[in-house]
C-alpha cells in the first residue's frame, strides 16, 4: 500500500469513527427521549449536529480528493466502506424509531391537551380550521 492510499485510508477510518460515535448519540437519544429528558435532549441534538457537520465536511472532502478516488478503485477502502454502509444503515433505523417515539410522545401530548381543554369548559369549545380543539375567550371572563 503506498502512501496516498494510506492517507485515504486514515481519512476513511476517521470518518467511520464519526459515524460510530452518531450512532451511539443516537442510541443516547432513544434513551432520552424514552424518559422524556428535555434538557438532555437539548444537549445532544446540539452533540448530534456538530458531529453531523463534521461528517458532512470530511464527506464532501473525501468525494473531491483524487487520493480517494484511486484508493477506492484499487480496492482498498472495500472492507471500510462495507463497514461505514452498514453502520449507516443502523443510524437510520435508529433515527427512524427515534422519529417513531417522537411522534408517539406528540399524539400523548394532545390526548392530554384535549383533555384538559374537555375538562376546563365544554360550553365555551371551539375548533381550529385543523380540527384541534380550544377554548374560546369567554371561559377566561373576556365580553366583546
Amino acid at each position: 500500500m503506498n502512501d496516498t492510499h494510506s492517507e485515504a485510508l486514515a481519512f476513511v477510518e476517521q470518518q467511520l469513527t464519526q459515524i460510530e460515535q452518531l450512532e451511539q448519540l443516537l442510541h443516547q437519544e432513544t434513551e432520552i427521549l424514552k424518559n422524556n429528558n428535555a434538557k438532555e435532549l437539548t444537549e445532544i441534538t446540539q452533540q448530534k449536529q456538530a458531529l453531523l457537520e463534521n461528517i458532512q465536511h470530511l464527506d464532501q472532502t473525501l468525494s473531491t480528493s483524487e487520493m480517494f478516488k484511486a484508493a477506492k478503485l484499487a480496492g482498498v477502502l472495500e472492507d471500510h466502506l462495507a463497514k461505514i454502509q452498514q453502520c449507516l444503515e443502523q443510524c437510520q433505523h435508529i433515527n427512524q424509531v427515534n422519529g417513531h417515539i417522537i411522534t408517539q410522545s406528540q399524539v400523548a401530548v394532545e390526548r392530554l391537551k384535549s383533555t384538559l381543554l374537555d375538562n376546563r369548559g365544554k360550553a365555551s369549545m371551539t375548533y381550529d380550521s385543523k380540527g384541534k380543539k380550544h377554548v374560546g375567550l369567554s371561559s377566561l371572563g373576556i365580553k366583546a
